[in-house]
């Protein structure tokens, strides 16, 4: 699998400190994480059959699957209005990363240790809760799903195995990738 997103687009409302290179321990940290997170988001939002053939036409340097990944001008279907799907591959704008930030910040609320789980006390700082900043990336990644969306339906007749394409097809996780959230949980 060839990593779309890199560490760069930690980047704005979801920048991750100390993680310019892979050689520090958060960006350690961080590309495990896309390693992780990557797959599990691009066959959660394309399926898993079209997202096994958008890895293999990226790697066959095929231009269907590079405008998924780098964005495209699309005609939106129910409005006739020119649009712009701005891809995987951009700064800003990459809801993979957005999908990673929020798993990262959920995964580092607590931290396992031999007596359960714990909270950090931080010397000379006040612990927060990530909730906000969590919400805000999730509730971006949604825009930017929709989006996505928006571009795979205009073009059911060059993407037919997308997942969206299919009603019945569809699973919890598909949904779930367009659904805004709040720190209430309502």
């Amino acid at each position: 699998m060839s990593q779309i997103t890199q560490l760069n687009h930690f980047a704005g409302n979801i920048y991750l400190p100390n993680t310019t290179n892979q050689s520090s321990v958060e960006g350690a940290k961080a590309t495990a994480f896309i390693l992780k997170y990557e797959p599990e988001y691009l066959q959660y939002i394309l399926g898993y059959e079209l997202y096994d053939l958008f890895e293999d036409g990226l790697l066959a340097n095929t231009t269907i699957y590079k405008n998924i990944r780098d964005g495209v001008v699309y005609t939106d279907v129910w409005t006739g209005r020119t649009e712009k799907w701005y891809g995987f591959a951009t700064v800003g704008t990459n809801p993979i990363a957005n999908y990673i930030y929020y798993q990262l910040l959920k995964n580092n609320a607590q931290q396992t240790t031999g007596i359960g789980q714990v909270n950090t006390v931080a010397e000379n700082a006040t612990r927060v809760s990530p909730e906000i900043p969590m919400c805000s990336a999730w509730n971006e990644m949604v825009d930017f799903n929709i989006k996505l969306y928006g571009f795979l339906y205009a073009n059911q007749d060059i993407y037919p195995s997308w997942i969206g394409n299919d009603y019945y097809a569809r699973s919890q996780e598909f949904v779930n990738l367009f659904r805004k959230i709040n720190t209430f949980g309502i």
